[in-house]
């Protein structure tokens, strides 16, 4: 698993959200962000997201 800063998986997910009408990528952004949005672990989890290989490859393409 990777880890992105909370605050640039977002500035790059509305980046990627204003530059794709992809539907499957709309809906994996979705619910990345509102995984980190509800995500409950007490170490870093404001700070970070933790994404799987194919999420990464969403915000690293970009």
């Amino acid at each position: 698993m990777a880890k992105i800063n909370t605050v640039e998986a977002f500035i790059k997910a509305s980046k990627i959200i204003s530059e794709t009408n992809d539907p499957v990528i709309l809906q994996r952004i979705n619910n990345i962000l509102y995984r980190s949005l509800n995500h409950n672990d007490v170490t870093d989890s404001s700070e970070y997201i933790y994404l799987t290989r194919e999420e990464k490859k969403i915000f690293s393409n970009r």
